[in-house]
């Protein structure tokens, strides 16, 4: 009788994967073409940046430089505050360059153009920063005349008189007689313009500031020997400063 038990090798060989058709799952998958996640290949990566995004970023950056730039320059702008004296119109060297030289320009249209008005207790053009216009107004009101003005005259006789109106007409070219009395009283209010000076903050024209011009009054008040109505000549000035214009 036959014997009917399959050989063993036969049954091992049936057991392979050699067999047509037949699925890989129904079997381990072998080590070499077992699949690996994408995730451990491929490690996670950072996906780019939108274009607004990009943007955004871009304009946070520049407004942080913006502010850190105003912020160096506040605090220069401070330093040089505090290491700058302060200005004190009783000291022409805390005042700016030329400030004190009270300038309207070389001529007349020049003045008018810097918003200068002709200040007749300076005989001068004055900007607003260098008249104190309600003592010039006391002192227009302060003259011998019936209404309070003063007599100023074109010629050294007296006999052509003028208005203020007429002296500021002529400009840089302007030249008048005024009586002693004028200039004495010119150098009194003078003196109460520096002394108001401290509540005003007007600049005093550096034609005036110094020793020189006080000498100048004492002389001519304390001057003995007048004799009669005397005139004296006035030159009016654009620049209330030493220095001749530019």
């Amino acid at each position: 009788m036959d014997d009917l038990s399959t050989p063993s090798s036969i049954l091992l060989n049936m057991d392979q994967s050699t067999i047509p058709f037949l699925q890989n799952t129904d079997h381990e998958p072998s080590p070499s073409t077992t699949s690996i996640p994408n995730n451990e290949t491929n490690p996670t990566r950072t996906p780019p940046l939108s274009s607004q995004s990009t943007k955004s970023h871009s304009l946070a950056r520049i407004s942080l430089y913006i502010l850190a730039a105003y912020g160096i320059l506040s605090l220069l702008t401070q330093t040089s505050t505090l290491l700058s004296p302060p200005i004190d119109v009783y000291r022409p060297h805390s005042l700016p360059p030329s400030y004190n030289l009270c300038t309207c320009g070389p001529t007349l249209s020049s003045a008018l153009s810097r918003g200068c008005v002709y200040d007749s207790l300076a005989a001068a053009w004055l900007p607003p920063h260098c008249r104190d216009t309600s003592l010039t107004t006391t002192f227009e009101a302060s003259g011998p005349h019936a209404d309070g003005s003063w007599p100023y005259y074109l010629d050294a006789n007296g006999t052509l008189p003028l208005s203020v109106g007429e002296i500021a007409a002529m400009g840089e070219k302007a030249r008048f007689w005024a009586s002693r009395e004028w200039h004495v009283a010119h150098c009194l209010w003078y003196w109460e313009k520096y002394v108001r000076m401290r509540d005003t903050g007007v600049v005093m024209e550096r034609r005036f500031d110094g020793v020189a011009h006080v000498r100048h009054c004492r002389r001519l008040v304390m001057r003995r020997g007048w004799k009669g109505a005397v005139l004296v000549e006035v030159k009016v000035v654009m620049s209330s400063g030493f220095e001749e214009e530019g």
